[in-house]
């Protein structure tokens, strides 16, 4: 199931119909998290999705376990006081955003 605008599942679908699994291609790790006087800055971009595939992330998508993961860093720095989600999505599967959340 998914809770994402329209217009951008239609051209996460249109532009998955040109990925080859033969050729290689360069995913992009999403931005590492920031430290700014105490505060873990976490960017989130993309759709969101959980188990993600290669080819999704190479889309930009998210997967909800790489956002869990550097929640987790953040709260287990001692240099790290608050966390701020920056984020920049437009949406995505419902999969895995219950258990992020919690």
């Amino acid at each position: 199931m998914w809770a994402i605008r329209p217009d951008y599942h239609s051209a996460l679908t249109e532009a998955s119909a040109y990925f080859d699994e033969d050729e290689e291609y360069t995913i992009e790790p999403n931005r590492p998290p920031q430290e700014v006087d105490g505060v873990a800055i976490i960017h989130i971009h993309g759709a969101l999705g959980k188990m993600l595939g290669p080819w999704e992330k190479m889309l930009g998508m998210t997967d909800y376990d790489e956002i869990w993961q550097q929640v987790s860093e953040a709260e287990a720095s001692p240099n790290v006081t608050s966390i701020l989600l920056h984020i920049d999505s437009p949406g995505g599967t419902i999969t895995g955003l219950p258990e992020l959340a919690a």
